[in-house]
């Protein structure tokens, strides 16, 4: 039995989609330690509790906030300079939590697939001045470098936990009582 182009297409987006997901998760995965590195080793249970209450934005927000606080003060310029690239990071990771939302909510149409287009993904959200939608063309160009990118912060977030690592528990701790 051979397959026809739908099915084929159907196929390669869900290979895509995994391969997405995974990675993004991964990043994901990354904002949830760092989250638990600052609410402390003695609070695990709380903090996983909390976790998965939070939204990947609210997430983002929160360690923003957690880093912001922790390194304002400082008078060390790797850690301004190095805050500042974790900012932009931010930034970054927030715009893909956006692209990963139009992924995975999003409806895909197979119909130009049959007659050897791409996959199109539609994506539609209410939002407070109407509705807001998206249109993803799903070439092979545009899911590779859709994956290129995501692959990026994933490693980039390696390396700024990395960092965080390595500057616990002081960073973490409380200024007034240590």
């Amino acid at each position: 039995m051979t397959k026809d182009a739908e099915q084929i297409a159907s196929e390669k987006n869900a290979m895509f989609l995994g391969n997405y997901i995974v990675i993004f998760q991964h990043i994901e995965s990354k904002l949830n330690q760092i989250l638990q590195m600052a609410m402390g080793e003695g609070s695990w249970h709380f903090t996983q509790i909390i976790l998965t209450e939070l939204s990947n934005s609210s997430k983002i927000r929160i360690v923003r906030s957690i880093l912001n606080s922790a390194l304002s003060e400082t008078e060390d310029k790797f850690k301004q300079d190095w805050l500042q690239g974790f900012n932009a990071l931010m930034n970054k990771v927030a715009d893909e939590a956006q692209q990963r939302n139009h992924l995975v909510h999003g409806t895909y149409d197979y119909t130009a697939a049959k007659l050897g287009g791409p996959v199109i993904c539609f994506y539609k959200k209410a939002a407070a001045d109407g509705l807001r939608d998206k249109t993803i063309s799903m070439t092979d160009e545009n899911c590779e470098e859709i994956l290129e990118k995501v692959s990026g912060l994933a490693t980039a977030m390696n390396f700024a936990f990395l960092q965080i690592i390595s500057w616990c528990p002081d960073l973490f701790n409380d200024p007034v009582t240590g």
